[in-house]
């Protein structure tokens, strides 16, 4: 008897995209991030851009287009989702009524 995965990954949905993502922010709050240098600000500090005064931030995120509250999970992590739709399957294809 065998154990079959049924789990899916984010990367294989078609409800999943990566979008570009700008933020701005005053010269000052980004001065802030820098002093605090916690571990999940680092990220931005080799990225940032500063241009009068101003410091922008243009990345890329991982997004879900459900909108279900949680975003996508890491690439590669298997998890069961109920709103999984295939890349290749033809979402937008009417089928035939069951009694026709």
């Amino acid at each position: 008897m065998g154990w079959e995965d049924d789990r899916i990954t984010c990367d294989g949905c078609d409800k999943f995209m990566v979008k570009t993502v700008k933020e701005s922010m005053p010269d000052h709050v980004m001065e802030k991030f820098m002093f605090m240098n916690h571990s999940g600000n680092r990220w931005m500090f080799p990225i940032v851009k500063i241009h009068d005064k101003v410091a922008t931030l243009v990345y890329k995120r991982r997004t879900c287009t459900m909108g279900t509250g949680v975003g996508p999970f890491a690439k590669g992590m298997k998890h069961r989702c109920d709103h999984f739709c295939k890349i290749d399957a033809k979402s937008n294809v009417e089928e035939d009524a069951w009694w026709d």
